[in-house]
């Protein structure tokens, strides 16, 4: 609403409430409705002020200025200004559409959920740009960097183009790629295996559809039946071979009741314990930070022991030098992606912490990050449902009936107010990861202690 008794109030250049008020609209909003009205018609300030006027712009496109509320409405109609769209593909989100094969994210591209809005876009890959729904229409830029991503077993290399592919594969080898592996990592030379394409193409039966055990933003997964990978990672430019997991994800065992009733409290304690270490261990230890920016129960792994290894650094990003946060587009999941991060475009070691507080919700309640069973849409969301229920008193209403029978409620609370404090909304009051994984520590310490004396 605005408000203006004469024009000597109105100050130019300002559109804050005197005779212009301006308004931004959230993401993920339907409709907007705005009502035209005067209280007397403007016949008190029709001498400099004859009419109304409501437009959407661009932010910072247009400047008020004093002599604007002169305009007769011809003026306003005629009015030019520039507006951006924010646009998204159909309604469902990238893991859907992944699932379902109706993706139209094309070869180099990573698929995203915007934040607050329903559908899924496209972006070229880092390292690459053109039209990211086009066929070929992402294409590798600046000779087609290689991105060495270098920790536990990670060795990732970018799409590059066949010429320049064969130059870098031949500088990699002889030029102590090898070496800087065995670095970074304190490992004998030789627990890189660099495969031949001949070698995987066998080891997959010819990339046959038969073994294709899912699609990702990088490209198709294949299971590779070799005997060099079995705990090791090799690579033939610009594929990657990975250690193969065979147990399925932590959101396939927590959201299938069967498999659900096997993840006892202690096994989902431990899950939290080693998920928290590694992205502590990313944040803190290696010698350039690294950032997941996609931590969600899908990407952790469960290995036929129920150890957990997370996947997935497709989003990464390395952290700049003498840097502790950097702009960047906003990149994750819905339901996951820290709020403060989607806002400000600022991405921070606390952004995976926010994350991984969801994580922690998902183990404690056995729901979905996204609910579509809430009685009303403000709970739609993991979180909200969690600050509201916790608020009221009713945490017990929320956990997941096969954890409070193991009669450990102590550390069931405790870990719930650890995901509290993981998910406060501003990241300078968040835990850093390696306070999160000493935390869990303690829990299980004293999951032990209890055991031991019954």
């Amino acid at each position: 609403m605005t408000n203006c008794a004469e024009l000597g109030d109105v100050i130019d250049g300002e559109c804050s409430g005197v005779g212009c008020c301006q308004a931004s609209i959230p993401g993920g909003v339907n409709n907007v409705q705005v009502i035209l009205d005067s209280f007397h018609n403007h016949s008190s300030v029709h001498t400099f002020n004859p009419c109304n006027a409501a437009f959407p712009v661009a932010k910072d496109a247009y400047t008020f200025y004093r002599w604007s509320l002169n305009q007769p409405v011809e003026y306003w109609k005629s009015l030019r200004l520039p507006v951006v769209l924010n646009w998204t593909i159909g309604r469902k989100n990238c893991t859907v559409v992944k699932e379902d094969g109706s993706c139209l994210c094309k070869e180099n591209t990573v698929c995203y959920d915007p934040v607050h809005e329903f559908g899924y876009r496209c972006n070229c890959t880092d390292g690459y740009s053109g039209n990211p729904y086009h066929p070929r229409g992402c294409t590798g830029v600046g000779g087609g960097i290689i991105t060495l991503l270098l920790f536990g077993f990670l060795l990732h290399f970018k799409r590059e183009e066949t010429k320049t592919r064969k130059i870098r594969e031949s500088f990699f080898r002889q030029n102590g790629g090898l070496l800087l592996h065995e670095k970074l990592l304190g490992r004998e030379v030789d627990t890189l295996k660099i495969f031949t394409m001949q070698e995987l193409e066998a080891a997959c039966n010819n990339f046959s559809d038969e073994n294709i055990i899912g699609k990702g933003g990088f490209g198709v997964v294949y299971k590779v039946n070799n005997r060099h990978v079995v705990k090791l990672l090799g690579c033939e430019l610009p594929l990657s071979v990975y250690e193969f997991i065979n147990n399925g994800t932590l959101y396939d065992h927590l959201n299938d009741p069967a498999k659900a009733s096997i993840l006892k409290w202690n096994v989902r304690l431990n899950i939290a314990s080693e998920v928290a270490n590694v992205l502590s261990y990313l944040h803190t230890t290696i010698s350039t930070p690294i950032i997941h920016r996609d931590i969600k129960s899908m990407n952790i792994l469960l290995d036929e022991s129920y150890t957990a290894k997370v996947t997935d650094f497709g989003a990464s990003r390395l952290i700049p030098p003498d840097k502790t946060q950097f702009s960047t587009m906003v990149l994750g999941t819905r339901g996951y992606l820290d709020p403060e991060y989607m806002q400000t475009g600022e991405l921070t070691e606390k952004s995976d912490v926010y994350s991984f507080g969801v994580v922690l919700l998902e183990l404690l309640t056995r729901e979905k990050a996204i609910i579509s069973n809430v009685r009303s849409e403000a709970e739609r969301l993991l979180t909200m449902h969690f600050f509201l229920n916790i608020k009221e008193g009713r945490l017990l209403d929320i956990l997941d009936i096969n954890i409070v029978k193991e009669r450990t409620i102590e550390e069931i609370q405790q870990m719930a107010n650890l995901a509290r404090w993981c998910l406060m909304l501003k990241g300078e009051e968040r835990p850093t990861m390696k306070e999160v994984a000493m935390e869990l520590e303690t829990i299980k310490r004293k999951g032990s202690h209890i055991a031991l004396e019954e």
